[in-house]
């Protein structure tokens, strides 16, 4: 019981979720969902600053048809804990890149829920050269 509360305490008021996040829906049992998929629309900030990135690391060679926003609190907290760790010990904040991953459909939603594997690496990440 103990411990529960410490984790509460530890993701709520220590590791806020980001403002822009919608509220996490919950399943029927009024349990938090662990994933959610929000689709941004062209023209919020949001969407055209993804749109931006993606277009300059591609360099006009794909095309969005859609941006959406990946909310999965566990993952969010895990990797806010890891960037600490990595800001105290590099002593700086500047630590984090933005990068794109191409990936096989079948495989978005475990690295949605699960994060991102290193077996998905190599073939599937690559863009086919034109």
């Amino acid at each position: 019981m103990i411990t529960a509360f410490v984790l509460f305490i530890l993701t709520e008021t220590v590791l806020p979720l980001p403002a822009e996040w919608d509220p996490q829906p919950r399943d029927e049992s009024g349990k938090e969902e662990v994933l959610h998929l929000v689709s941004l629309t062209q023209d919020t900030q949001e969407y055209k600053t993804v749109q931006k990135m993606f277009y300059q690391s591609m360099r006009g060679k794909a095309t969005i048809t859609s941006i959406e926003r990946i909310q999965n609190p566990s993952m969010f907290h895990s990797y806010m804990l890891r960037k600490q760790a990595m800001d105290e010990k590099n002593g700086t904040l500047e630590n984090e890149l933005q990068l794109f991953h191409g990936t096989k459909p079948d495989s978005v939603k475990s690295i949605n829920v699960q994060g991102f594997n290193r077996s998905l690496c190599g073939i599937n990440g690559t863009y086919p050269q034109q």
